[in-house]
């Protein structure tokens, strides 16, 4: 719907030889392969100047959908320049998103219960909005409601001190452009447990920078949760490689520069 949306944009700009940039930034990559959506998208990005995607992957999908990637641009979002502050820990675990079926809340519920009696000290964070009934619901039925939280939507203060608070964020989506709320938990310092989507495997090395599962496989992420909650060594590790991110290729800073150089260039 946003690429037919911006075709009437895109048509007058052309018409008026304006040069024209489209970050592409979609949920998954089905949307480009769809049928009816291919003619669309194989015309709006040959008659663009550039086209900015989220990742090498991205730009290896839009090659396999529009058959050409002479003009794509990868730009990833940014890391924003977070002041890790020295605040104590919580024996916390992040979910920050839409509680939705494409967000994986229900795998994270069920894999939480799996090891819930092992951790009593832990807590499962949900902050977003959606389908929380439903959610706190499955976490009754599974006797981990007292150890779950839901937030609502969260911002400003709350969100800082959410995400400062926590020692492992989570993402069980699946799918994904590439996640800000990975990119939110590395600026903070948290490690993530998380599933392969979108650009995450080019960046991500298992058991390196993050700890990786399956979409929707509950047992493995218990098991991937089970080891970056009992081991604060490998917590430590992980932060120190996903600092090497947030202060290189994924700074807002450098971002911004290359951004800049884009639009210099055309």
């Amino acid at each position: 719907q946003s690429a037919k949306r911006k075709q009437f944009f895109f048509y007058p700009a052309k018409l008026l030889g304006k040069k024209i940039i489209f970050h592409f930034h979609p949920s998954n990559e089905k949307f480009l392969f769809e049928e009816s959506n291919r003619k669309l998208y194989r015309y709006l990005f040959q008659n663009a100047d550039r086209v900015l995607v989220l990742s090498r992957q991205w730009k290896v999908w839009v090659k396999e959908s529009t058959g050409f990637d002479d003009n794509v641009e990868v730009l990833y979002n940014p890391c924003n320049n977070i002041s890790q502050e020295n605040i104590i820990k919580k024996k916390q675990i992040l979910f920050a998103g839409s509680i939705i079926e494409r967000k994986g809340y229900k795998t994270l519920i069920r894999a939480f219960a799996k090891i819930a009696n092992d951790f009593p000290e832990w807590r499962v964070v949900f902050a977003g909005n959606g389908e929380i009934e439903q959610a706190e619901r499955l976490a009754k039925d599974l006797d981990v409601a007292k150890s779950i939280d839901f937030v609502g939507w969260v911002s400003g203060e709350l969100k800082d001190r959410l995400f400062h608070e926590s020692s492992i964020y989570c993402l069980a989506s699946e799918s994904e452009g590439f996640p800000m709320g990975v990119l939110d938990a590395w600026a903070y310092g948290v490690p993530c447990v998380m599933t392969p989507v979108g650009g995450l495997p080019d960046i991500v090395t298992e058991g390196e920078n993050g700890l990786l599962f399956p979409i929707g496989d509950d047992s493995a992420l218990a098991n991937q949760l089970s080891k970056m909650m009992s081991d604060d060594a490998l917590r430590k590790r992980v932060v120190e490689e996903t600092d090497k991110y947030v202060n290189g290729i994924f700074n807002i800073d450098n971002i911004n520069m290359q951004l800049d150089d884009i639009y210099f260039r055309l």
